[in-house]
């Protein structure tokens, strides 16, 4: 499978690891050139340079071919734009997202994203648990 992330974070480059070591194909895309060499530093020629809301920068990255496209950008309003981009202009089987504000997650399913990634709750469930072992109390 093809896989284009976009946004160079330290989520995407886990999670575009992850989607190599088990075989798929994987273009990372992100504007900032520092970001893209640092990546291409370590894991060889895997990133696209642009703009993620450009038609020709996206096109360049590969969308057109994509079998999933996973938006990780900073702001709820970019990734349910590109998500939109993705489904609807590169007709993308599956799109990816994550979601910042929980009050966005009506409007984005509502728009077709296939699978949200509730960014604040994973962080919420991953502090509980890692608090949860401070707050039993031995009887």
């Amino acid at each position: 499978m093809y896989y284009v992330i976009i946004g160079a974070t330290t989520i995407s480059v886990e999670i575009m690891d992850w989607l190599m070591q088990s075989g798929g194909e994987v273009t990372l895309m992100d504007q900032d050139m520092k970001k893209i060499q640092l990546i291409q530093s370590s894991h060889g020629d895997v990133c696209s340079l642009g703009d993620p809301l450009d038609i020709d920068d996206l096109t360049d990255a590969g969308l057109g071919r994509a079998d999933m496209v996973i938006s990780s950008l900073e702001h709820d309003y970019e990734n349910l734009i590109l998500s939109q981009v993705a489904k609807i202009h590169f007709s993308v089987d599956k799109v990816v997202s994550l979601l910042y504000s929980s009050e966005n997650k009506d409007l984005f399913s509502m728009l077709g994203v296939d699978v949200l990634i509730e960014v604040p709750n994973i962080l919420i469930s991953n502090i509980q648990e890692k608090l949860g072992q401070f707050l039993i109390e031995e009887v």
